[in-house]
C-alpha cells in the first residue's frame, strides 16, 4: 500500500499548474468553455489540459480525476 501512495504523491507532482487549475475548476462547478475562457484559451484547450490531467492521475474519467486529485490534496492551499 505505501508503494503504490508513493507512485500517486509521483504523479501528483507531474501534474501542470494549469492542469491543477483547470481540474480545480471542473470541481468548483465551471464548464469548459468558461475554464477556457478564464485561462484565455479556448475549449480545446481546457480540454486537452484536463485529459492530460486525467491521464497523469490514472483517471477513468473527469469526475474521476476530480475525486483523486481531491483525495491527494492536489487542491490544498488553493481558495475559491
Amino acid at each position: 500500500m505505501q508503494e503504490s501512495h508513493l507512485s500517486h504523491q509521483v504523479q501528483r507532482l507531474s501534474l501542470t499548474d494549469i492542469e491543477v487549475e483547470c481540474l480545480y475548476q471542473v470541481a468548483e462547478g465551471r464548464r469548459i468553455d468558461d475554464i477556457g475562457a478564464s485561462l484565455t484559451q479556448d475549449r480545446m484547450t481546457a480540454e486537452r489540459h484536463l485529459a492530460n490531467a486525467q491521464d497523469k492521475l490514472g483517471a477513468r474519467n473527469l469526475l474521476h480525476a476530480v475525486s483523486l486529485a481531491l483525495g491527494l490534496g492536489i487542491f490544498d492551499g488553493k481558495n475559491g
